[in-house]
């Protein structure tokens, strides 16, 4: 997304102006985000396409702080803990006071960006609860701890674009729950065209690689 920011002009000569927007997952928050920055911005967005997204974060983080024995899921919401401390400054304070022991010393190296991913999905446990100290583990049930303030600011439930909504989601989406995109594409859809597709028989990777593809189809329509 960066690269095409910087590159926009090269783009939107070859495109004759016309402008199509993807995002898959985490890709799909930031594709909504973009669309709705690049529109206030005046730069049209002809139509988005998004695949298994994450629209409201907290709720997202909510359905995370619930899951046990599974290091794979428990990435996202340490890396989002991390990441807004890095963003906000104010998520935590003493990493002893946040994360029990070993990974109070080795949190911050673990996601450094030097290590692969399944080296990361190693070092963690299988839940927030077994990571975080039960103190601030608690405090995060408090809808006024920075983290909460920080995740609803991230909301983009109240996103209103120019152009349609193209949106695949998994039935059994085991990584951005089904339900909560229904939801979502409900609020979206108050101020915006959304076509929510629901997809069957595959798991929230494999949405993205069945679901492009439709996507480029989708743009080639206009």
């Amino acid at each position: 997304m960066y690269t095409a920011a910087n590159h926009f002009l090269l783009y939107q000569l070859r495109a004759n102006g016309t402008l199509f927007n993807y995002g898959y997952s985490q890709g799909g928050h930031t594709a909504l985000a973009f669309a709705g920055q690049a529109e206030a911005a005046g730069v049209t967005i002809k139509a988005t396409s998004i695949g298994g997204a994450v629209v409201n974060v907290e709720d997202w983080y909510d359905f995370l702080l619930g899951v046990e024995d599974d290091s794979y899921l428990n990435v996202y919401p340490t890396y989002l803990l991390v990441a807004y401390d890095d963003v906000y400054g104010d998520v935590f304070g003493n990493l002893s006071d946040t994360f029990q022991a070993p990974f109070n010393s080795s949190i911050l190296t673990t996601f450094d960006m030097n290590h692969t991913y399944d080296q990361v999905i190693a070092a963690l446990p299988g839940s927030q609860a077994e990571l975080l100290t039960p103190t601030f583990y608690a405090s995060l049930q408090d809808t006024n701890a920075p983290m909460r303030v920080h995740l609803r600011e991230n909301s983009l439930e109240s996103t209103c674009l120019d152009g349609p909504i193209q949106w695949y989601h998994m039935i059994d989406d085991n990584e951005v729950p089904y339900s909560d995109a229904v939801n979502e594409s409900a609020v979206l859809s108050g101020c915006n065209d959304v076509d929510f597709i629901p997809w069957n028989d595959t798991d929230h990777l494999n949405t993205w690689h069945q679901t492009m593809p439709l996507a480029r189809d989708y743009f080639a329509s206009f």
